[in-house]
């Protein structure tokens, strides 16, 4: 750790802040920390008001475990660069880019953060903005949250790069999400719900409904039988061994199939493994 610090009238300023642990390279051009009085170090959680720009970064999640010991196997690499501001258990992030180490997502993100360091009861209300993904982004990032190597949706949509724009809400164990997200292969909406993203005894969930507009399935899964789908549907998914999807009401406006086009088709039905 180096800087140039100034101490006085409640503040500490540091300037040029670098922070270098064995997994993360954080650059702060400044790192204000706001206090009534020394003894609110002995609560700095709570009680230690942080001010701080994010210069281009590197941030490992492993770092993270020291206020969140729930996140200190997670593998989570990522390059970083914004500003944060209040408590640790009460803060708010501005406009955070951010882009995997692994090349599989990158985008922007800014809300608040409440709960820390008790992470399956932090509570998050965010806006995500821009996020480009491939489903290799995908399956690694699901990977590192629930330590499950299997999890593989690399095989669908090869090559094709997905952008959205997203809210979300809740605890992390019980997360509403809204998201549209468009590609070269139609536009797909999601209102839904993401469970057990933290909890290491319980499979992820995922429920809610979903749109597509002209989605090229086929495209996605790689059969040249299919083309363009718009419908709407409910569905629940669970990420865990055995695997499992089903699909509720669903409701097929148009369905591209072996040169034609299906329509007002109604269907419900499961896949496990």
């Amino acid at each position: 750790m180096s800087g140039s610090a100034r101490v006085g009238r409640g503040k500490t300023i540091v300037e040029n802040l670098e922070i270098n642990d064995p997994w993360s390279e954080l650059s702060l051009p400044f790192y204000i920390m706001s206090y009534d009085n020394v003894l609110a170090f002995s609560d700095f959680i709570s009680r230690v008001k942080i001010d701080a720009e994010i210069a281009d970064s590197k941030l490992d999640f492993k770092t993270l475990g020291y206020f969140a010991p729930a996140l200190e196997n997670n593998g989570l690499k990522v390059a970083l660069a914004g500003k944060v501001s209040g408590y640790v258990d009460d803060f708010h992030i501005e406009n955070i880019r951010f882009s995997s180490a692994d090349g599989g997502f990158s985008g922007s993100i800014s809300g608040n953060m409440k709960g820390l360091p008790e992470i399956e009861d932090t509570k998050i209300d965010a806006k995500v903005k821009g996020l480009n993904f491939t489903t290799k982004g995908l399956s690694l990032f699901l990977s590192h949250w629930t330590q499950d190597e299997d999890i593989d949706f690399s095989r669908f949509a090869k090559g094709i790069i997905f952008m959205t724009d997203a809210q979300s809400k809740g605890k992390l164990n019980d997360l509403d999400i809204k998201a549209g997200i468009i590609s070269l292969s139609g536009r797909l909406n999601a209102d839904i719900n993401i469970g057990n993203i933290v909890d290491p005894d319980q499979a992820i969930t995922i429920k809610g409904t979903a749109e597509t507009e002209n989605l090229n399935i086929g495209k996605i899964i790689g059969n040249d039988l299919l083309g363009p789908v718009s419908l709407r549907t409910g569905m629940q998914a669970v990420l865990g061994k055995p695997a499992s999807f089903r699909i509720d009401s669903l409701f097929v406006d148009r369905l591209y199939f072996n040169d034609y086009d299906y329509t007002g088709l109604m269907a419900t039905g499961s896949l496990s493994e």
